[in-house]
C-alpha cells in the first residue's frame, strides 16, 4: 500500500482578492466584537457609580453619625460639668501614663 500525497500549490504573495476578503472576515469579526466591549464598558461604569454612590451615602451617615454624638457630648457637658471634666482628666491621666510606659519600654535596651 502506498501513501499518496495531494500537494497544495503554496502562493508567495497573496492576491488582492484574498486581502479585500481577509479585509471583510476582519472587519465582520470586529463589528461582532464592538457591541460585547461597549456591553463591558457600561458594565464596568455603571458598577463603578454604584460602588461611589455606596460610599458617599455611607459617608453622610457616618458623618450624621458623628454631628449626634458630638451633640449628645456638648449636652452631657453642659448638664454635668464638673463630672465631664473629671471624666476628660482621669482619660488625659491615663493617655499620659500608657506614653509614658510606651516611651520608657523603648530607651531601656
Amino acid at each position: 500500500m502506498s501513501v499518496a500525497s495531494v500537494e497544495t500549490p503554496v502562493r508567495e504573495k497573496p492576491t488582492v482578492i484574498d486581502r479585500v476578503v481577509d479585509a471583510a472576515g476582519h472587519g465582520a469579526h470586529v463589528s461582532h466584537e464592538v457591541p460585547m466591549v461597549k456591553s463591558l464598558a457600561k458594565d464596568a461604569i455603571e458598577d463603578g457609580v454604584y460602588a461611589a454612590r455606596r460610599a458617599v451615602k455611607s459617608a453622610q451617615r457616618g458623618l450624621e453619625r458623628l454631628e449626634d454624638i458630638k451633640d449628645e457630648s456638648v449636652h452631657y457637658v453642659k448638664r454635668q460639668p464638673l463630672r465631664a471634666i473629671a471624666m476628660a482628666a482621669g482619660i488625659g491621666l491615663m493617655v499620659g501614663v500608657a506614653a509614658g510606659w510606651i516611651c520608657g519600654r523603648r530607651r531601656t535596651p
